[in-house]
């Protein structure tokens, strides 16, 4: 007994030299040493010698066996503790045994070992007896041994050791023993289990020969194989094993065969308790890759599970994720029941109380990220608890960070428009983001008083145009780069100025969008212009043309003008005969002296015009003039004097809207106030000038002036004019007179005078040469009239004595008729308030004599006005009557006498030599004065002088007229 003690602590220490899954032999064979309980036939003694090994503490004899009498062997070692090994095995069927069909089962024998034969003692040493021979040894058979407590295993381990014994409970050695080994469905051997190798010694492991089982194949059958087994022995066979964690815990059984020399051996299922693998937390499936962009609340769904087979026990399960700086985080909707909060550092830990076996336990965060270069590692860690029978693992999440597409509007903030000129907001649109934007949108919308284009935004897709608002879009626009946003918007016809903000709003899916964007627009004006309207008068006849043009600014930022309306209003000597030309396609005549032309549409730079052919008739001074009006434009006008002449007269000028005449005057020759009929002359108008040798009236006071020497005809004298105080002078013009007879010379140049105010020293002044009229009679005679504008000086001095020196007067005396005169007179029109009353001033030369028919002068005033008409003329007599001033060739005017009152002769003594302003009534030779108001039957009236043996000169016409209804002041006379 003690060298089998021996023996057996050699082996166990050449065991458990062996590392745990040291050698494998021939072709990936696993060797399983075979490890005897108390002693190893073979090893202690010779076969000839067996010796008594203890019985197994659990024995299964084969269905044939009978059992024999045999020491009882010791107990043999129980299988070391499992120890968890984490491996991934595929899930198992539960139970199943691999069992061999009942026909392998009735073939298979087992001999059983014969009685050894024993010598009985010899009682009697002396004598012979007879020896019995000894018995046979009984052959070989085998047995399983199983610890006490049965075989048990955990799911989700690797490295388990599954281990019992293979007995020879024969009497000889059993050889070249074949053990195959079923392992349950979902058990996987690993390799040579601990118990195995243990005792055996360093350096190596070498299977020799009837010392250990050597075992290839695999899941679920082992195949082992052993040489020599010895009697009465245990040879322990203990494999390596995992279990998958998806295996749920149920009792399965181990199967065994065994087969060897003159042996076959079938075990009953082998009882396996496997128990279900404790509660772990995982991740079930990696998160999807993970991209967060800037300022977006992105979710990151992990896939947790209690993988376990068991439920979650006492602690609470916890998911801690360890977050980079620059990211928050919350928790997404749908999450219950996890609570998280934030932990030490930057962790953020989750917990969870109740998780059944193999349950889902979805967790969801919501991650918010600041700008990439702010966040710190790009890695998320994450800690699971509880992790069951494996080592705690640290996982990581990567993830990514960019800015999201970020819209953005750049562009002025103020446009100007102009209507049909396309023009608009020139805006772009931009992304700074990392990622493109997909179906960029932009809303626009349009101030009142302005209209969409039909294309509003070029290389974009826009909706309907007929609103205010207007969405267009775009495929998408990639990461740093910008696209035109050139909008158009027309301004309606008439919308100038300020019209508002044009709001531009852009966005995309998953876009920042951009900040509203306002443009501030204005419209451009169309501007008009008129040209001065070309009247051609034809001098042998009384027609004539008219022609006008309308234009449309051009430019590039220029207007069109819409619903453009031209009128061209006529003087009162002009009337429209018909429209010229093309002109009839767009004008139409409204009366005599108007036309209205609808233009339309006139674009920027396009130049329209017209042409009205006219009749012109009598003596008027007036402006044609051609207005032009659009929508937003401003009204633009230009004009043309027109100056018609008549009978010698033509119109000085023309004052409308307020105004009243008046004609002062005085001579400058008389008679010699020495003589006894001179002063009865100029009092009672009893003697004409061709009644005395006249001579130089000089009156006048301080001269000379001091623009020279007086020359040696000196003449000068004065005449009081009355205008109310304060009244705006418009107009005053002086105008002198002389005449010479035949072979007479003149005085001085009858181009100059000299004039002096109220309250200023005298001034000299010259006519312009167009300005000197000179006319002739049938004797020879030369007369002339002189004009200068002294408007200036009489609105500055007003009221009062003016006196006039020095004109040219006849120089010599050779006319046998004494027919001398000279004279001067100042004709001044001031505002008269509170009247409507326009003031004409006509003058030139008419001479009215006997030897040929009287002129016609035609004037043109509207009808059914009052007219005043006034006149400035020379060499009237007062004592010759049958000089008449006819209106419109019928009736005949009543003059009006310097004091106001009318001559008894009446109308039959038009010119009589009343100079309104002199200190006597008579003045032989000069006449300035009115003649009584009378109605205008028409709008173009004639003046017709006529004379009974008279002669004289008209040089001065004036005409004012105002409504019928309308009263006339006294002091428009």
């Amino acid at each position: 007994a003690a060298g089998a003690g021996a023996a057996a602590g050699g082996v166990a220490a050449f065991l458990g030299a062996i590392p745990l899954g040291a050698a494998a032999i021939a072709a990936g064979a696993v060797a399983v040493a075979a490890i005897a309980a108390v002693g190893v036939y073979g090893l202690l003694g010779s076969e000839d010698e067996p010796v008594a090994a203890p019985s197994p503490s659990i024995s299964t004899p084969a269905p044939s066996e009978t059992p024999t009498t045999a020491p009882t062997p010791t107990p043999s070692a129980p299988a070391p503790t499992p120890t968890p090994s984490p491996s991934a095995v595929p899930d198992l069927d539960r139970g199943t045994l691999l069992a061999d069909d009942e026909a392998d089962d009735a073939d298979e024998t087992t001999t059983r070992p014969a009685p050894r034969p024993t010598v009985a003692p010899t009682t009697d040493p002396g004598t012979d007896p007879t020896v019995a021979p000894p018995p046979a040894p009984a052959p070989p058979a085998v047995s399983v041994e199983v610890p006490a407590d049965g075989l048990v295993l955990a799911a989700g381990l690797a490295g388990q050791e599954l281990a019992f014994g293979v007995r020879n409970s024969g009497g000889t050695v059993a050889t070249d023993l074949v053990a195959e080994v079923t392992l349950p469905t979902g058990v996987t051997v690993d390799g040579i289990a601990a118990a195995a190798v243990e005792g055996l010694g360093g350096g190596g492991f070498a299977v020799m020969a009837a010392q250990g089982w050597v075992c290839d194949g695999g899941s679920p059958v082992v195949r082992c194989t052993l040489a020599r087994l010895a009697p009465a022995s245990v040879a322990q066979l203990a494999l390596k094993v995992s279990i998958d964690e998806t295996f749920d815990g149920l009792d399965a059984q181990v199967g065994l065969r065994v087969n060897g020399a003159g042996l076959t051996y079938r075990s009953p299922g082998i009882p396996v308790r496997i128990h279900a693998a404790p509660a772990r937390l995982a991740l079930r499936t990696q998160p999807a890759p993970l991209t967060l962009h800037s300022g977006r609340a992105q979710q990151l769904d992990l896939d947790l599970a209690n993988v376990g087979g068991s439920p979650l026990g006492s602690t609470a399960a916890t998911a801690t994720l360890q977050l980079p700086t620059g990211l928050a985080w919350a928790v997404a909707p749908g999450s219950a029941p996890w609570a998280c909060a934030d932990g030490a550092g930057r962790t953020v830990t989750c917990s969870l109380d109740r998780i059944a076996a193999r349950a889902a336990a979805p967790l969801s965060l919501l991650l918010t990220a600041r700008e990439p270069g702010e966040v710190g590692t790009h890695v998320i860690g994450l800690d699971l608890r509880p992790t069951g029978s494996r080592a705690p693992e640290h996982l990581t999440v990567p993830f990514d960070v960019v800015r999201p597409a970020r819209l953005g509007v750049d562009g002025p903030a103020t446009a100007a428009l102009a209507r049909g000129r396309g023009l608009g907001a020139a805006l772009t649109v931009g992304n700074a983001g990392d990622v493109p934007a997909a179906g960029v949108v932009a809303r626009l919308t349009r101030p009142a008083g302005t209209t969409w284009p039909d294309a509003p935004v070029d290389g974009w897709s826009c909706g309907p145009t007929d609103g205010v608002d207007l969405t267009c879009t775009r495929d998408g626009l990639p990461p740093g780069q910008s696209v035109a946003l050139a909008v158009r918007v027309d301004p309606d016809a008439g919308s100038v100025g300020a019209l508002g903000d044009l709001v531009v709003r852009v966005e995309a899916p998953g876009a920042d969008p951009a900040a509203e964007h306002r443009v501030a627009l204005t419209a451009t004006a169309p501007v008009l212009t008129v040209a001065e309207p070309i009247v051609t008068l034809a001098k042998d006849a009384t027609t004539g043309t008219v022609s006008f043009a309308v234009s449309s600014a051009g430019g590039v930022a220029a207007a069109d003008a819409e619903t453009v309306v031209a009128t061209l209003t006529l003087p009162a000597a002009l009337t429209v005969t018909d429209l010229g030309g093309p002109t009839s396609k767009w004008c139409e005549q409204v009366d005599l002296r108007h036309i209205r032309c609808a233009v339309g549409q006139l674009p920027a730079g396009a130049t329209i015009d017209a042409l009205v052919n006219v009749r012109w008739s009598g003596s008027a001074e007036g402006h044609v003039v051609a207005v032009a009006s659009a929508p937003g434009a401003a009204q633009v006008s230009a004009s043309s004097r027109v100056r018609t002449s008549s009978a010698g007269l033509s119109p000085r000028g023309r004052f409308e809207g307020g105004w009243a005449v008046t004609e002062v005057g005085a001579p400058l020759l008389t008679c010699r106030t020495s003589l006894t009929t001179c002063v009865p002359a100029l009092q009672n108008g009893d003697r004409d000038n061709n009644s005395f040798d006249m001579v130089e009236l000089d009156e006048g006071p301080d001269l000379p002036d001091a623009t020279g020497e007086r020359p040696a005809v000196r003449v000068s004298s004065a005449a009081q004019l009355d205008v109310p105080a304060g009244r705006e002078i418009a107009f005053a013009g002086l105008y002198w007179s002389a005449n010479i007879g035949p072979g007479d010379t003149w005085s001085g140049d009858p181009a100059v005078v000299r004039l002096r105010g109220p309250a200023t020293a005298y001034r000299t002044l010259k006519a312009d040469p167009t300005d000197v009229r000179v006319v002739g009679d049938n004797a020879g005679r030369q007369y002339y009239q002189a004009f200068v504008d002294v408007t200036d000086q009489v609105a500055a001095e007003g009221a009062g004595r003016w006196s006039v020196a020095d004109a040219a007067v006849r120089a010599t005396r050779n006319d046998p008729n004494r027919s001398y005169y000279a004279g001067w007179a100042l004709v001044v029109v001031y505002a008269d308030p509170g009247t409507d009353a326009t003031v004409t001033v006509y003058d030139g030369g008419a001479w009215i004599g006997t030897s040929s028919e009287p002129p016609v002068f035609e004037f043109a005033a509207e009808a059914r006005t009052t007219a005043r008409i006034g006149v400035v003329g020379w060499e009237g007599d007062r004592t010759a009557v049958g000089d008449r001033l006819l209106l419109d060739g019928v009736r005949p005017l009543v003059p009006e006498r310097w004091d106001g009152t009318t001559p008894a002769s009446g109308a039959n003594n038009a010119f009589d030599s009343t100079a309104r302003g002199w200190r006597w009534s008579n003045s032989l030779g000069t006449d300035a004065k009115g003649f009584a108001p009378a109605v205008l039957s028409g709008d173009v009236s004639s003046l017709t002088a006529t004379t009974n043996g008279d002669q004289y000169l008209i040089g001065v016409v004036t005409l004012r007229t105002q409504p019928v209804t309308t009263s006339t002041p006294a002091d428009a006379r």
